[in-house]
């Protein structure tokens, strides 16, 4: 009985009928609220969660296949979008995390005396720029030197440091 009555609900929204759509969520609202909040753990996250299965039922209502029940495929899109969901923070996360490691090789170049003298510009002029949104490149283009030039002079310098770790790891092995 409660299939048919969903079904007939979907039939209804198919064919434009909002009533129909808030006569669905009133029915389910409860049920998938508590599995999203059993699955994700922030009120806010929730009812972001929440609007989105509703988006993507309305959205998928062609996709539904009216031999199987409506609990499971209601329960699919319930779980699809809390994987959906977790995907998205796990991204963030790890894209905040990237910022806010150290690169200590750009550290290392950016201050690289060497740099410095070929492209003639101190160590805060060129992070000025840099800011401004231009590369090394470009900066050292801008003054007449190949690119091969800083690339050379960056490659030096990462070869130095590589090698002042190796020498670090041997003394400390002593």
């Amino acid at each position: 009985m409660q299939s048919e009555y969903m079904y007939d609900l979907l039939v209804k929204m198919k064919d434009g009928d909002r009533q129909a759509f808030h006569s669905l969520y009133d029915a389910t609202y409860q049920n998938v609220y508590r599995t999203v909040s059993f699955l994700v753990d922030h009120q806010q996250d929730r009812k972001d969660v929440m609007n989105e299965i509703y988006m993507q039922m309305w959205t998928s209502l062609d996709n539904y296949d009216t031999t199987r029940p409506f609990q499971f495929w209601m329960h699919g899109l319930v779980i699809r979008q809390v994987q959906r969901f977790r995907v998205k923070n796990w991204r963030r996360f790890r894209i905040f995390e990237r910022i806010r490691a150290p690169d200590y090789f750009a550290d290392a170049f950016l201050n690289d005396e060497k740099l410095f003298t070929l492209l003639n510009i101190s160590g805060a002029e060129l992070k000025q720029e840099l800011t401004k949104g231009k590369s090394v490149a470009e900066v050292a283009a801008s003054k007449n030197i190949s690119k091969q030039q800083v690339i050379d002079v960056i490659s030096k310098t990462q070869v130095d440091l590589q090698n002042e770790g190796d020498h670090s790891k041997v003394s400390k092995e002593q």
